[in-house]
């Protein structure tokens, strides 16, 4: 079975998802979520899970980034977000905004 793709509220309110109106898009945007530990393919794939959600993706951490994804807990990205108080996810909360809008 497929899941529809669905975009990320525009802010960070428990709010349903978008409807995928551009407007609202360029909104989800503000979501900008850099990637640690994950190789290859995964990697790409995520990259493309967060672009057809609307957020941004960037290769390298600053300070501006609102989230990162990991793999595991350790690591110098890690450690920076942590010290930047970003919100630091796992994958399976991609999964579940794809899934889900929220």
């Amino acid at each position: 079975q497929t899941w529809p793709y669905r975009l990320l509220p525009p802010s960070n309110s428990a709010s349903s998802a978008t409807d995928g109106n551009p407007a609202t898009a360029e909104e989800g945007r503000r979501f900008l979520i850099s990637v640690t530990g994950f190789v290859d393919m995964s990697r790409y794939g995520i990259i493309q899970l967060l672009k057809s959600i609307g957020a941004t993706y960037t290769d390298s951490l600053r300070a501006k980034n609102t989230h990162l994804i990991c793999k595991e807990a350790t690591g110098k990205k890690f450690i920076r977000a942590l010290e930047w108080r970003m919100h630091v996810i796992s994958v399976d909360w991609l999964s579940h905004v794809v899934r889900y809008g929220y």
